[in-house]
C-alpha cells in the first residue's frame, strides 16, 4: 500500500512539472511577440531607407534605464541631443524566458549596428567635435 502511494505521488509530481513546463515555455507573451520583427532585421538596410527617406533616430531598449547601444551618453549629450529616440518595444533586462531572452539580444545587436551607421552619417554632417575619437 506504502509502495502505491510513492509511486502516485511520483506520478503527480511529474504531471505538475509538466503542467508547469508548458505553461511556461508554450505560452505566448506579447513582450515577445512584438520582438519577432527583429529576427528578420537588417540593420544595414533600415539605415539605408531612413537615410533615404530623411529620417534620423537611434534605437533604445527597455530596462532598469533606457540605453542607446553603440552610443556613449556623453557623446550622446554633446552630439546627438536633437535625434529621435525610438525605443525597441518589449526589450526589458528581466527576461520572461530564454525566447525573450534571445530576441532581446538580437534587439541589442540590430541598434547597436544601426545606432552606430547613424552616427558615422552624423559625424560626418556634423564635422567638428563630433568627429570619431
Amino acid at each position: 500500500m506504502k509502495t502505491k502511494w510513492i509511486v502516485a505521488e511520483g506520478l503527480l509530481a511529474i504531471v505538475v512539472l509538466l503542467v508547469w513546463y508548458f505553461a511556461v515555455y508554450s505560452r505566448t507573451y506579447p513582450e515577445i511577440e512584438i520582438l519577432r520583427w527583429l529576427d528578420k532585421a537588417d540593420a544595414k538596410a533600415v539605415f539605408q531607407q531612413d537615410l533615404e527617406s530623411g529620417r534620423i533616430r537611434f534605437f533604445v531598449l527597455n530596462g532598469s534605464s533606457s540605453a542607446i547601444p553603440g552610443i556613449e551618453p556623453s557623446k550622446y549629450n554633446r552630439c546627438y541631443s536633437d535625434v529621435q529616440l525610438r525605443t525597441i518595444k518589449g526589450t526589458s533586462d528581466m527576461f520572461l524566458n530564454e525566447e525573450h531572452l534571445r530576441l532581446t539580444m538580437r534587439a541589442d545587436t540590430f541598434a547597436k549596428s544601426y545606432n552606430l551607421l547613424m552616427s558615422e552619417q552624423l559625424d560626418r554632417q556634423k564635422g567638428g567635435d563630433c568627429l570619431p575619437e
